[in-house]
C-alpha cells in the first residue's frame, strides 16, 4: 500500500480489521481523508500517521481507544473534545 503515493482517500471502515496500523500508512503523502472507524484494530495510530494532520486538509478517524491518551502531537484529538 505505501506505493499508492496519490492516493487521496482510504476508507477502511467497517471491515472487521484487526491487529496494529502499520506505519507505512504515513508513506501516503497525499491522504487528505483515512477512515478507519468501526474495525477492531489494536494499538496506537502509529505517530508517523498522526504527522499526516500536518497537511491542512488531512482527515483521520478512527476508533477512539485506538488513539492512547495522550495523544501524539494532537492525533484523534477528536475524541477528547
Amino acid at each position: 500500500i505505501a506505493a499508492l503515493t496519490s492516493l487521496v482517500v482510504l476508507d477502511l471502515g467497517a471491515n472487521d480489521l484487526t491487529g496494529p496500523i502499520p506505519s507505512e500508512i504515513a508513506a501516503l503523502t497525499s491522504l487528505t481523508y483515512f477512515y478507519l472507524a468501526n474495525n477492531a484494530l489494536t494499538g496506537p495510530i502509529p505517530a508517523e500517521v498522526c504527522n499526516l494532520q500536518n497537511s491542512p486538509s488531512f482527515y483521520l478517524q478512527a476508533d477512539c481507544d485506538i488513539c492512547g491518551t495522550p495523544t501524539i502531537s494532537g492525533c484523534c484529538d477528536y475524541c477528547y473534545n
